[in-house]
Order: structure tokens, then sequence, then C-alpha cells
């Protein structure tokens, strides 16, 4: 049964409807659950001691086809579906209903998320060009690849977008006050158990202007998670010279280095675009939009950096 659409032009009001039908159906398979698994731990009992009462004998048989092991087997399996259904929902920008369904999973089934959310972090030392798993999501496993490495303090860059929304819902600002930067440094770091929150180190984050056309990118700020720069996509996914020198009319970077950027879906930047309305990105196919999408342009790509220690 396909709980949720596959139709990609399904506007914000439709897939929290969507979302709302899964969990309310959710839900009702969880009271089910429950209510059978009372019964069947009740009537197993009463089989293994021989007192299974001859009227109801059929429908005890029924239910212990059913073993109470596979039962929470069952029931795991709709708690991961649960958990990716909330991970969607961070991701397509939905943070107040995620927000909700995670408080009521995690009260819910507090042991079984426990489990699920077990570290499986990549043990250091890392090596430049290496991808590693660094903190989780549920099921969701954060997976970075380390762009450089300096004082045992290694940069990691997100392999994927982990979330997808406006840079700004203003109609113009900058990083300092960006929607970005509050998700990075409140929601999205506090996936991370403290263990790991301790290895990532605060950064002092220069705000750049942009290169082409001198748009003013606010004050430095001081980060533990972020967003790379124009300068520093060129640094490590290669540097055709294009960035220094700008053909004549250019609003982006078109090289032989598009497929190290493209994640096939667009990413924004941390600096800004041809003016504070708008904000630098890579788009689908890896080109660098210097000129830049409006900063209130809701679906496109979060993808974090962060230096951890070693």
């Amino acid at each position: 049964m396909q709980l949720v659409s596959s139709n990609k032009n399904l506007d914000k009001t439709d897939y929290k409807s969507l979302y709302h039908n899964l969990f309310r159906h959710l839900t009702s398979i969880h009271n089910m659950i429950e209510h059978a698994q009372k019964d069947i731990e009740e009537q197993y009992l009463i089989q293994t001691e021989g007192k299974v009462p001859p009227k109801t004998g059929i429908v005890i048989g029924d239910l212990l086809r059913i073993n109470p092991d596979n039962l929470i087997r069952y029931k795991k399996c709709g708690i991961k579906t649960v958990q990716e259904t909330i991970a969607k929902m961070y991701e397509e920008g939905f943070t107040e209903w995620a927000t909700s369904y995670e408080t009521w999973i995690k009260k819910m089934w507090p042991d079984e998320v426990r489990e699920l959310m077990e570290i499986t972090d990549t043990d250091p030392p890392y090596n430049i060009g290496d991808i590693i798993q660094f903190g989780r999501r549920f099921r969701n496993i954060y997976s970075w690849r380390v762009l450089d490495i300096k004082d045992n303090k290694a940069l990691l860059f997100s392999e994927n977008a982990v979330a997808r929304l406006e840079y700004f819902n203003k109609s113009s600002t900058t990083w300092t006050n960006s929607n970005a930067r509050r998700y990075l440094n409140g929601k999205f770091l506090s996936h991370f158990n403290l263990k790991q929150q301790a290895r990532i180190v605060k950064t002092t984050i220069p705000n750049t202007i942009n290169p082409w056309y001198g748009t003013i990118a606010g004050a430095n700020t001081t980060d533990a998670v972020f967003l790379l720069s124009i300068e520093q996509v060129v640094k490590y996914f290669g540097d055709s010279g294009i960035l220094l020198k700008r053909p004549p009319n250019e609003k982006l970077i078109d090289d032989q280095y598009n497929s190290n950027r493209s994640i096939n879906e667009v990413w924004w930047l941390l600096t800004p675009g041809k003016d504070n309305e708008h904000v630098a990105c890579v788009y689908y196919n890896g080109e660098v939009h210097i000129h830049g999408y409006i900063g209130t342009r809701h679906g496109i790509g979060i993808r974090p950096a962060m230096w951890v220690r070693m």
C-alpha cells in the first residue's frame, strides 16, 4: 500500500495532508498492535498452562500463529517507517510538523528509538577525500566527505542535502540572520549526542562579499555548522580559473568540474548573490550560480559543513 504519493508537483498543503493521513494510519496500526500483543501474551500464558477455554480455541489458535517475537519485529518495522517519514518531513521543510511527530514517537517507543540511534561513527584518523559516517537521525546516517585537515581537525562536508528550505523568509538578509544558519546551529546540531557535539569545533565564518557582484555579506559569525562559500566550493571541488577571470556578462561557473559538485539537486552556498535578495547556489548539474536564486525560494538543499576534532 502506497501511503505517500510520489507526485513532485504537490504543494506544501498537499504534503501536510498526506503526512497527517499517514500518521493517523500508523497510529491506528500501533493501537491495534498494542491490543493484539496484550491478547497474544494473555492467551500464550493460558496455553502454556493448559488452560485454553474451549469456546475461544479457534480465535486463540489464530492469534497464536503470530509468535510474540515476530510481533516485536513487525512493530520495529513500523517504527522505522515512521522515522523515515519524519526525516522526509524535515527534508521538505515541514519542521513544525516533524518536531511534533518526533516528540510523539520518542514518547511512544523510547526503547526502540534508542536502539535505532546507536552510534555508528567512523573512527579517526581521517584522510582528505575519505567518506565517513558521523551522526545520525534515526535510520538516516550522515555521510561526510573530508575536505581538509588542519591542526588535528577535519573539515567535513555533507555528501547530501540534510534538509530543503528557504535561505531566509524576508525580502533580504544575510547568513547572520538566515533560516539556514538558525536551522543548522539549532535543530540540526541537536541531532548529535553530547559526545559528538564535543568534537564539533565552533569556527569563525568569514562572510566575504560576492566576488563578481560585490554584494555585502554582513558581519563574520562564529558557528559550529555552516555552509560553504563560493571560494570554498572552487577550492575543494576544482578551480578552472573562471572565478578569478570572469567572462564578460557571465552569471555562473560552468566548467569541467561540474560533475564534482553535482548531487542532482540545487543547494545553497554561504555567499550572497547579485544582491541581498539572492543567494549563490550550486545547480543540479554542478554549475555554480554566482548570480544566485531568490533567498525566499523553498525547497533548495542544505549541505552542512563543520570542523571536528580527530
